[in-house]
């Protein structure tokens, strides 16, 4: 579970970048910024999908505390929250729930749960 909600997040910031790309004046930073960060956030996941589960969890938070990080400055430091654009508050909050989930998420198989008795 973990590896696809890190691959869900890597695909919306490559998604997010795309959009301020092409719908916004001089968007190539942000083309780049998200290539960049949704790239690492995939490399998270293949690490998680190879049962390498420290490296990826590492990889992945690595890029959701860029990200976060990054659009929480621009919105409520640089621009002040009445400025920030709907695309910055939705990967804010896409990040903290992508982290929490993360974070407090156990991965439970047939194999790894106890017998009865």
């Amino acid at each position: 579970m973990k590896s696809r909600l890190l691959c869900f997040y890597g695909l919306a910031v490559i998604a997010c970048g795309a959009y301020r790309y092409f719908f916004a004046p001089g968007g190539e930073k942000g083309l780049w910024f998200g290539l960049v960060m949704g790239s690492i956030a995939l490399l998270g996941s293949l690490l998680l999908a190879k049962d390498k589960k420290a490296a990826g969890l590492l990889t992945g938070f690595l890029s959701i505390t860029f990200v976060e990080g990054w659009f929480c400055w621009e919105c409520f430091v640089i621009k002040g929250l009445d400025q920030a654009e709907p695309r910055q508050l939705l990967m804010i909050v896409v990040s903290t729930i992508t982290g929490l989930l993360l974070a407090f998420s156990r991965k439970t198989s047939p194999s790894h749960q106890q017998k009865p008795g």
